[in-house]
């Protein structure tokens, strides 16, 4: 008998009522669009009557800082050994929550969702893991010897045992599917709070500006980006590639030594940015570009487009509906400099009303698809239907 069998049915009312907890290693602004996601569902959550919650560890490193300080936030003490991440003290705030219908791990091979599964199962409990892109092919080869281990442990058998494994899109389903993992899926966008941000700005320079916003590591595939941005030769008196992030510095390195070889006078690289300061540079983009070998979501590609921003996403990227027939807001391409070099001369043609109309449509998809409310009613659903074992939610795939 599976685990929501065994459950007890729930109580009338149980949507407004039900508490949920959700489990990350932490919230920091550098670690990305796992954190910033995490945080933004259990907002919309919160706004739709779910009491939800969220265990982490606290932010440490002093050139880092929290997305948020909620009170739904329960941050304990960081490890002192952060590779895993175990701590006794995550272990105890989560007893301290296990009143909870529903548990919510977020991300893989750490101690945040190996201890939620684990407090679900003692109190006898539903658990839902977000795997967060970490079961891709090219995330995998990344300490591998260590993350196969850790598969044989414990984390195939969280994995199995959940009630439901949340993908944030088709192509993330898949990727679960061939590892194994039997457990249902539903599919669920990350949520985007649909908000007034800084106007399109020109920059300093005066110069047209294209730029990538995100971590600068070698998933994130930036040298194709650079080598199609050389083939596309447009006049650097009026054009910039500008590169956002922080990340791996030998990497770093090696994109300026690239840009240099190119001969490229118009790339620059500005360093992590956050709060105003990125949301200032975004608006100063003319177009956006996310060519990663792999990515389960993209967090920086919504916020593009509700700027009104059109994009340009490589095909390892679930961004299909950039250029589908109700999308109409960007390019969706090879991640290969030539596919990328394609796109960006496309883009650099358009005149300012083209270009314009195409970023309309990107704030106008964000609004229906992406928007705080209608992620939260989803992943609401889902938490219903694995607490009671009622009626199963359109989102969630058995195959």
């Amino acid at each position: 008998m599976n685990l929501r069998a065994r459950l007890r049915p729930a109580r009338k009312g149980v949507l407004n009522a039900m508490k949920v907890v959700h489990a990350i290693s932490d919230l920091g602004l550098k670690s990305g669009g796992p954190s910033l996601s995490t945080y933004l569902l259990v907002k919309g959550l919160r706004a739709a009557g779910v009491d939800a919650h969220i265990v982490t560890c606290a932010v440490t490193d002093p050139s880092d800082a929290a997305i948020a300080s909620d009170a739904f936030v329960h941050a304990v003490p960081a490890p002192r050994y952060r590779r895993w991440g175990y701590s006794a003290a995550f272990g105890a705030a989560l007893e301290g929550l296990a009143d909870a219908e529903v548990f919510h791990g977020h991300g893989l091979w750490q101690y945040a969702t190996f201890a939620a599964a684990r407090c679900a199962r003692r109190h006898g409990r539903p658990y839902v893991v977000s795997t967060r892109g970490m079961l891709y092919p090219e995330a995998l080869r990344i300490s591998g010897g260590v993350k196969r281990v850790a598969l044989s442990l414990y984390q195939r058998r969280d994995l199995c045992g959940a009630a439901c494994i949340h993908a944030t899109c088709e192509q993330e389903h898949d990727v679960v599917r061939a590892c194994g993992i039997s457990a249902p899926i539903a599919v669920i966008p990350n949520p985007v709070e649909v908000r007034l941000l800084p106007p399109a700005q020109a920059p300093a320079t005066g110069k047209h500006r294209v730029g990538f916003i995100g971590r600068v590591d070698p998933i994130k595939n930036i040298e194709s980006l650079i080598e199609a941005w050389a083939r596309v030769r447009v006049s650097e008196a009026e054009w910039e590639l500008v590169i956002v992030g922080g990340g791996d510095e030998g990497y770093v390195r090696s994109l300026g030594a690239l840009a240099g070889r190119l001969k490229l006078g118009n790339v620059s690289f500005t360093g992590f940015l956050h709060g105003r300061e990125k949301d200032e540079m975004l608006a100063s983009f003319r177009y956006l570009v996310l060519p990663s070998k792999s990515e389960n979501f993209g967090m920086v590609v919504p916020e593009a487009l509700m700027c009104g921003i059109p994009v340009i996403a490589s095909t390892g990227t679930p961004w299909s509906d950039l250029d589908s027939a109700s999308g109409r807001c960007g390019w969706w391409v090879s991640r290969s400099a030539d596919g990328l070099a394609g796109a960006l001369r496309e883009a650099v043609a358009l005149d300012d009303a083209a270009r314009q109309a195409m970023g309309m449509n990107g704030r106008k998809l964000v609004e229906t698809r992406y928007n705080l409310g209608a992620v939260a009613s989803q992943m609401s659903l889902v938490y219903r239907w694995v607490q009671s074992a009622g009626e199963v939610p359109a989102c969630v795939r058995f195959a």
